[in-house]
């Protein structure tokens, strides 16, 4: 098991592939791990992020669903809400390492998510201040 951090443009089709990919990889059992942007870069654009353990098929299958093939139909029998053209825009738009880009899904192997989220160029939103 590998941990990875994972940034998501906080476009709405963008979140919605990223949680219907994680269900599949059966790392969520809900389509709500991406929802709220809490994470910008220097330019101000906004990004969902999640960080967590993931096994060598997972790290493969994030961008190849047939690994899952087999699984596949049981997985729609559990969560027959699985949109596939959901999966295929997040597939379309994820990448390994680099700067968090808008339209993108960015993942980084490593054992700091922190540091992860920095190489890609985040840091945390910024609470607005009331006067």
């Amino acid at each position: 098991m590998q941990r990875v951090t994972v940034a998501v443009s906080a476009e709405p089709n963008l979140m919605k592939g990223a949680n219907h990919v994680h269900v599949l990889l059966s790392k969520a059992e809900n389509f709500d791990t991406y929802y709220d942007p809490g994470w910008q870069d220097s330019d101000g654009n906004l990004y969902c992020v999640s960080s967590g353990l993931w096994s060598d098929l997972q790290i493969e299958g994030v961008t190849d669903p047939t690994i899952f093939s087999e699984v596949i139909y049981e997985l729609m029998q559990i969560y027959p809400d699985i949109d596939m053209a959901a999966v295929a825009v997040a597939q379309d738009a994820f990448r390994w390492g680099g700067k968090a880009e808008t339209s993108k899904i960015t993942a980084i192997i490593g054992d700091d998510p922190f540091s992860a989220l920095s190489e890609m160029g985040l840091r945390p939103l910024e609470e607005s201040v009331e006067d």
